[in-house]
C-alpha cells in the first residue's frame, strides 16, 4: 500500500454511474457534521469510508451519506447493474422529525429528536448554539434552522449519528 495507490484511487473514484467521491458541498444539503474513518489491514489492504452527515429539505430529512473506497472491498451494493460506492441512512425517526420541523425549522413546542431509539433533547436556547460554537443564521427572527439543530445534538449525542456495525 503506497501513498499514491491510495491517492489515485480516490482521485478516479468517479465512475460516472453510481461510484463517485464525497460531494461535501451539496447543494441540495446543508452540511451538519463529517468523519474520516481509516482501516488498515494485512498484506497491504485498506478502506476509507467518509461520513457525511446533512439535512436534506427537499427530503425533509437529516441523512448520513457514506461513500467507501478501498482495494479489498468485497461484497458491493449494485444498482441498475453497477457496483456502488455509497450508502445513506436516516438516523432520526422520519415520523418524529416531521412532527418538530416547520418547513426547515424548529417548532416552537418540538422537545425531543428519537434517533436510533434514544431520545435526544431540543433546546430552544439560542446561547445553547452560541456556547457551541454554532452560529446561527437568523434569516428569520426567533428561528433555528433544522441544521443548526443537527449541529448542537451532534455535538452533545456524536455517536448516535456515526455509522456503526
Amino acid at each position: 500500500m503506497t501513498e499514491d495507490e491510495i491517492l489515485n484511487t480516490l482521485d478516479n473514484s468517479n465512475d460516472g454511474y453510481y461510484c463517485s467521491f464525497i460531494d461535501l458541498g451539496n447543494v441540495y444539503s446543508y452540511l451538519i457534521d463529517t468523519r474520516i474513518n481509516i482501516f488498515r489491514g494485512d498484506n497491504d489492504r485498506w478502506a476509507i469510508a467518509i461520513e457525511r452527515l446533512g439535512y436534506n429539505p427537499r427530503a425533509g430529512a437529516i441523512i448520513l451519506d457514506i461513500n467507501y473506497y478501498g482495494n479489498c472491498l468485497k461484497n458491493l451494493e449494485c444498482y441498475n447493474g453497477r457496483p456502488t460506492s455509497y450508502y445513506s441512512i436516516q438516523p432520526i425517526n422520519a415520523d418524529n422529525f416531521n412532527e418538530t420541523i416547520d418547513g426547515e425549522s424548529l417548532k416552537s413546542d418540538a422537545e425531543f429528536w428519537l434517533v436510533r431509539g434514544q431520545q435526544v433533547l431540543l433546546s430552544h436556547n439560542k446561547q445553547d448554539y452560541t456556547d457551541a460554537g454554532i452560529e446561527l443564521k437568523e434569516y428569520e427572527p426567533n428561528r433555528i434552522s433544522a441544521e443548526e439543530v443537527g449541529r448542537l445534538v451532534v455535538s452533545q449525542y456524536r455517536d448516535l449519528f456515526r455509522a456503526t456495525g
